[in-house]
């Protein structure tokens, strides 16, 4: 009913994933599993929904949902369930086989793909709603869902380690798992299968694993040589070209390593590679728009250039209204480094990219700083 959506209820920030603090070095040959659909499939098999979280019968008390104080009604199935159940089965068990199966035509593959892309962009948005939209927001349903997907990652750790396995990473959905045989990972997932409801698959290997000692930072080197790279600064889309390419050839060096041996050789190369390009920065051997970091503005900068401290995004916001750009939140500003100059009376250390000339006015220092 409509009162069961809108309990009228206050929204609030709600607890999100779990990451496991990696134990950070050098890994080989890693399988990386994945829960299928962690929040969704936790919405079908632990009944979750709107009339369910916190129901008004009392015998239901008892089904508590781990370090939430909340509960799920255990007498009736819950709307949102069904309805999310049904649309990731379709997913899982339908579309996702026939993106792969060779009997049918390219065309077909691609349409169930796209299918497949689609129905899991509704079944993932179930949770969001329940966090930020007006009128479908419902924080004990929303802290409900992240609840089940904490105690998912732990227990599948857990588990883990009782089979003899050695996890070594796990975030949200993922469980990192070094060198660990086939037989004891087939073990895994049909426990979590049989016992938690859940499906756990096998995403990735890694030949080469390297974790670093923060979250939601790492990468690892395919069993093809290709480097998959997740959340590393280096990487970021708003760092300059010029640092990119440096550590893109650089983890090129990890493709074909199989042994510590091979590491500490390939270690040497990249050391080579580095120190080379360090070189080439205080020489000035380089394009200045490869020199260009790019930054999203989260605030209003006619507001924010009021402060007595300016980031460098703000820095190079400045300059731009001043030169008549109209610059507003949530713009890209395109800036470079330069060598300190006073600009009205403050320091500034960067000039909007179409404004520095050549190389000469550029801060090779900091840069150095940023690649090291």
């Amino acid at each position: 009913t409509s009162n069961e959506l809108r309990r009228g209820l206050e929204t609030h920030g709600v607890p999100g994933d779990l990451t496991i603090t990696p134990k950070s070095g050098l890994y080989f040959n890693t399988v990386v599993a994945d829960f299928e659909s962690l929040y969704p499939s936790c919405i079908d098999s632990y009944n979750l929904s709107y009339e369910t979280v916190d129901c008004q019968h009392e015998e239901c008390k008892t089904n508590q949902v781990s370090d939430t104080g909340h509960y799920v009604c255990t007498k009736r199935r819950g709307f949102l369930a069904a309805l999310v159940g049904a649309l990731k089965d379709l997913r899982i068990r339908w579309f996702k086989p026939q993106t792969k199966d060779t009997a049918l035509s390219e065309i077909e593959r691609r349409q169930a793909e796209t299918t497949a892309k689609m129905i899991k962009l509704l079944t993932v948005s179930s949770y969001g709603v329940t966090v930020r939209i007006h009128g479908l927001a419902c924080p004990p349903l929303a802290e409900s869902i992240t609840g089940y997907g904490r105690w998912a990652l732990q227990t599948a750790w857990n588990t883990a380690e009782k089979y003899g396995l050695h996890p070594v990473y796990g975030d949200t959905d993922s469980l990192f798992l070094e060198n660990a045989p086939k037989t004891k990972v087939d073990q895994l997932l049909k426990t979590v299968k049989e016992e938690m409801r859940l499906d756990l698959a096998v995403e990735r290997h890694y030949s080469v694993c390297v974790l670093s000692a923060a979250k939601k930072a790492y990468f690892g080197i395919l069993p093809d040589g290709t480097p998959d790279l997740k959340g590393l600064t280096a990487i970021k889309s708003n760092a300059p070209k010029y640092i990119q390419d440096v550590f893109k050839t650089s983890v090129k060096e990890l493709a074909t390593v199989k042994n510590s041996k091979e590491y500490e050789q390939a270690k040497k190369k990249i050391t080579s590679i580095v120190e080379n390009s360090i070189k080439d920065l205080r020489n000035r051997k380089f394009k200045t728009e490869d020199m260009i970091f790019s930054i999203r503005l989260d605030y209003d900068p006619r507001k924010k250039i009021a402060s007595k401290f300016l980031p460098q995004p703000y820095q190079c916001a400045k300059q731009l209204i001043d030169s008549g750009t109209n610059v507003k939140e949530g713009d890209i500003v395109n800036f470079i480094k330069v060598k300190p100059f006073t600009y009205q009376g403050r320091e500034f250390t960067v000039k909007p990219a179409d404004q520095v000339k050549n190389t000469s006015e550029i801060n090779v220092e900091d840069y150095v700083r940023n690649l090291t």
